[in-house]
């Protein structure tokens, strides 16, 4: 499973999903939308965080938005494999 995170230095939420993220041991890309305007732009991206899944072929299959807790993450890996 890949995982795109976009979000901001500034955002409280943003900082729960990065530490969620770090303590779950998967890699993740974790991209600032403030460096990366046009990125954010690309994908609408309206709320932070935004966080993206995708499976081993690179689909998408889903998208979390707002803060992301551990169950939050167990859930999302079981209904989207891992």
């Amino acid at each position: 499973m890949k995982i795109v995170k976009y979000g901001s230095s500034w955002c409280g939420p943003c900082r729960l999903a990065t530490e969620t993220l770090k303590k779950s041991g998967l890699p993740f890309e974790d991209v600032d939308i403030d460096n990366n305007p046009d990125v954010a732009a690309e994908l609408k991206i309206s709320r932070i965080p935004h966080i993206q899944f995708f499976d081993d072929d690179n689909n998408l299959v889903h998208t979390h938005i707002g803060g992301l807790t551990s169950s939050d993450l167990n859930n999302i890996i079981e209904n989207y494999g891992k």
